[in-house]
């Protein structure tokens, strides 16, 4: 039922929105180490999703096939630099900048389609892009520099969704796909810090080492839960929904953790939200039909 769906994308979104907060309790974990732990477990949860699913001879398929695997590395490069980003800022009380980010991005796509492919833009579009851009540089004049974790966030989450669209493999399969192909660089990784007695699993103690383990169930999680809900309601509004993200990044920064939010960050977000209005506005009234996967 589209009702149902609906109540699945609310909760996917929420579990994506409060991430900060579980991410934040891994506090004694550098962003690296975080990581590599989120890369190894999402492919313990996922292969687990994807074997009930019946979703592994794609698996096989995928790895198998050079141009789905050429995708496949350069997204996991880009989906473990988002990652570490977004890490990054929760560690270091810059979460309002990384939902800035997640805030910017649908307008990105739209520039990329313009001055990359060559699209041709509607009125409406061309005035949710120009107002983006006008509240990224009044936040980059409020910083006194670019908003540097907002545009990495941004950009590598653009270039993630664009190869996510040219090849074969949907989003559970890409996913697990990835973080097979980084496993071995995170597990040499993790390897190195246990020798040196600098990681956290095992050596952390029980609550850190089940933290790690969570990572790859908060990844898992929200991932089938909003595939779920985009084929019972459409990627219209599942793609609405997905702001429910951002939107509570940005109050766990600025209301739980007291991160600066003055009248000038105000201003700059006004305007990208109503950026993100036009453009939803422009858009809510196409039919969509349900997620490829």
């Amino acid at each position: 039922m589209p009702y149902s769906g609906f109540i699945i994308g609310v909760i996917a979104s929420m579990i994506w929105g409060i991430t900060p907060i579980f991410f934040k309790l891994m506090e004694d974990f550098s962003p690296q180490e975080v990581v590599a732990h989120r890369i190894i477990w999402t492919v313990a949860a996922m292969m687990v999703f994807a074997y009930f699913t019946a979703r592994l001879p794609r698996l096989i398929h995928a790895l198998k096939t050079w141009r789905e695997m050429r995708s496949i590395i350069l997204s996991g490069i880009l989906m473990a630099t988002n990652w570490l980003t977004f890490i990054y800022s929760v560690a270091n009380d810059r979460i309002v900048d990384a939902s800035l980010g997640y805030y910017i991005y649908p307008l990105m796509v739209v520039a990329v389609g313009v001055f990359g492919l060559g699209e041709k833009l509607h009125r409406l579009e061309w005035l949710a892009v120009s107002l983006a851009f006008l509240g990224v540089m009044f936040k980059t004049y409020e910083n006194g520099g670019a908003p540097v974790i907002a545009l990495v966030v941004s950009v590598t989450f653009v270039g993630y969704t664009l190869l996510n669209k040219t090849r074969e493999t949907g989003p559970v399969v890409g996913l697990l796909a990835e973080a097979i192909i980084l496993s071995p660089v995170a597990l040499v990784f993790l390897g190195f810090l246990m020798m040196t007695g600098e990681g956290q699993f095992i050596q952390g103690g029980g609550i850190n080492t089940g933290l790690a383990i969570a990572t790859g169930i908060v990844t898992a999680v929200p991932l089938a839960l909003f595939i779920a809900s985009s084929r019972a309601i459409g990627i219209a509004v599942s793609g609405l929904l997905f702001y429910l993200a951002p939107t509570l990044h940005l109050i766990c920064g600025v209301l739980i953790y007291q991160e600066p939010f003055n009248r000038l960050d105000a201003f700059a977000f006004g305007l990208i939200w109503l950026a993100l209005a036009v453009l939803a506005y422009k858009n809510f009234s196409r039919k969509s039909g349900p997620a490829a996967e």
